[in-house]
């Protein structure tokens, strides 16, 4: 586990994101013409938002790892808005952190929820990952 982390009272951030092309549902999974901004998009800034908080207080061999996510995804956002992502510190217990996080386009509220993150020694993930970077499918016939 990663040295305990201190961050500062209050912590957050602020991110504006643009829903592009890439960004839309139909192009992220959804089979219909649902040509708005994706849920999983959404996370991903969510996601990233809590990141841009937390990078100054990690050290370059400790890695921000997505443990939980909740997301409430109310109100569609179309092709070309900005989407403006705040991300705010509402809990921490060692190594792991709750954001409250919530999203607004130019019109109005369009998400909100809770990340939970972990910051974990690289060194300490390469190890929980070494028995899975092992061939998952092998040529030899099973007993």
């Amino acid at each position: 586990m990663a040295k305990p982390l201190e961050f500062e009272p209050n912590l957050h951030a602020r991110i504006v994101r643009h829903v592009t092309q890439r960004t839309l549902a139909d192009q992220e999974g959804n089979p219909t013409k649902a040509h708005v901004l994706s849920t999983p998009t959404l996370v991903a800034w969510f996601e990233s938002a809590v990141s841009q908080a937390m990078l100054p207080f990690v050290s370059k061999t400790e890695v921000i790892l997505g443990a939980h996510i909740e997301i409430f995804h109310k109100r569609p956002t179309p092709l070309g808005h900005d989407v403006a992502i705040e991300a705010r510190l509402m809990r921490q217990e060692g190594n792991k952190t709750t954001w409250q996080v919530v999203a607004h386009d130019e019109i109005e509220w369009v998400a909100e929820g809770t990340v939970v993150s972990a910051v974990v020694e690289l060194a300490t993930l390469n190890q929980r990952l070494q028995p899975k970077r092992k061939p998952f499918f092998s040529d030899e016939p099973t007993p």
